[in-house]
């Protein structure tokens, strides 16, 4: 929904989106997902980790 919230940055100051994500899970106490996106440059999967829940279109804490 807001895709500032999902911008990672790595220590070369690089910004990427991951706007992909693998979930496993179904209750809330249990659930994982992993956030990464594809860098075509590179030729690799950047891997990312949201600390909080983020706003969603049913919820905008």
């Amino acid at each position: 929904m807001y895709n500032h919230d999902y911008l990672a940055q790595t220590a070369d100051g690089k910004k990427y989106l991951l706007n992909m994500h693998i979930k496993y899970g179904v209750k809330v106490q249990e659930l994982v997902r992993i956030y990464f996106c594809w860098d075509d440059a590179l030729q690799k999967v950047i891997l990312g980790y949201l600390p909080d829940h983020l706003p969603t279109l049913k919820d905008p804490t």
